[in-house]
């Protein structure tokens, strides 16, 4: 199978409006597109039957998120289609010390001890967060000499060692 496009991972969320504003300003992601989602249409993907509304988030570099917004009354793990969670996101940035400050600041909370994994200097670094919701992502500095597909060599030459 040849992708022809970035990937694109859609989350269910509780407060629509929060999430793109916490994405907008925590990582200045821009919204796409957001429209309402029907019954029917939910169902002709073979989900269960439920109305919603979309909106779809793009990075600089052309990833998008979707994120999806129930009509139903908050939930602890809110549902989607008979969907719900995801594994994780990761952003790749240039500068993940800067990064982890701006998004702190947005209201992430940092999942991983140190928040930062690396010293300055070296690489690759990571950093796992969590949304304002709970939703789970993480912060990726490749080795800037590094070719832009090494994400795997450098991940097992860093954590294996």
């Amino acid at each position: 199978m040849k992708m022809t496009a970035s990937l694109e991972v859609g989350m269910v969320v509780r407060d629509l409006d929060a999430m793109i504003a916490f994405y907008e300003e925590a990582l200045d992601m821009s919204v796409e597109m957001r429209f309402p989602m029907d019954e029917d249409l939910t169902e002709s993907f073979g989900w269960e039957r439920c109305s919603c509304e979309v909106a779809y988030m793009r990075t600089q570099h052309g990833e998008r998120i979707k994120l999806c917004d129930p009509p139903s009354p908050a939930r602890e793990e809110p549902t989607f289609g008979g969907l719900q969670g995801y594994s994780y996101l990761t952003f790749t940035v240039a500068d993940i010390d800067e990064v982890a400050v701006a998004i702190q600041k947005a209201g992430a909370t940092s999942i991983s001890t140190p928040t930062i994994l690396g010293e300055p200097g070296t690489f690759p670094r990571f950093g796992g967060f969590r949304d304002p919701e709970g939703n789970a992502f993480d912060l990726y500095e490749p080795d800037p000499d590094a070719a832009p597909d090494a994400l795997a060599s450098e991940v097992a030459d860093r954590f294996t060692k």
